[in-house]
């Protein structure tokens, strides 16, 4: 792609870290094949690596077919890249904006991540926020299988890493709770997967 060495060399200037590509589809114009080839997505996809910085590319879904599991265009869109998220808007709280893992080569899939824009009259976006979801109880048990049997310390900071928020209190709660559920199992102070779960019943 012909501007791919005049933005290196205007990128290397500025000491440019991030490049964002808003979208994919117009980054292709100019090539002789179709944003729905492979060699297109091919094409952007090396462009982007070329270029001395990291990048994110954005590709929009399809409009007729928004829970498409690829954007519009090449399926390699998806496939080429190490790491894809799939971002929605919050249909109730328009400001809130979740960020879905759906690919990563260098390990498992990464937490969800919800954003809040913040916007004022005056100055427009002022800020953006990251809103940590709640603990739930059978978000506990699924932070628990992947901890396999551990103390309590030891878990609540498993759960705080896979981005949930949760207070101390409100964490040996939820704890409590799913001993008594029978969801879990204690024995020398290591918490587990009991042997025999019951049916999933959330508790907020």
């Amino acid at each position: 792609m012909a501007l791919v060495e005049p933005l290196s060399a205007l990128v290397r200037a500025l000491g440019v870290v991030l490049l964002v590509v808003d979208s994919v589809v117009p980054a292709t114009f100019g090539l002789q094949s179709s944003v729905k080839d492979a060699e297109t997505a091919a094409d952007v996809v090396r462009a982007a690596n070329s270029i001395c910085c990291r990048s994110i590319l954005i590709a929009h879904l399809p409009k007729d077919a928004p829970d498409a599991k690829t954007p519009y265009g090449s399926i390699y869109f998806h496939k080429l890249p190490r790491l894809t998220w799939r971002a929605a808007r919050n249909a109730k709280n328009r400001s809130l904006v979740t960020l879905t893992n759906e690919k990563n080569n260098d390990g498992d899939t990464l937490p969800p991540v919800t954003l809040r824009f913040v916007f004022s009259p005056e100055r427009g976006l002022e800020r953006i926020e990251n809103v940590r979801p709640k603990l739930t109880l059978d978000a506990l048990v699924e932070v628990m299988r992947s901890t396999g049997s551990v103390r309590g310390a030891d878990l609540m900071d498993a759960a705080i890493k896979a981005g949930f928020e949760v207070s101390k209190s409100r964490f040996y709660e939820l704890l409590a709770k799913a001993k008594q559920a029978k969801k879990v199992k204690q024995a020398d102070h290591l918490y587990s997967i009991a042997d025999s779960e019951p049916d999933s019943a959330d508790d907020d």
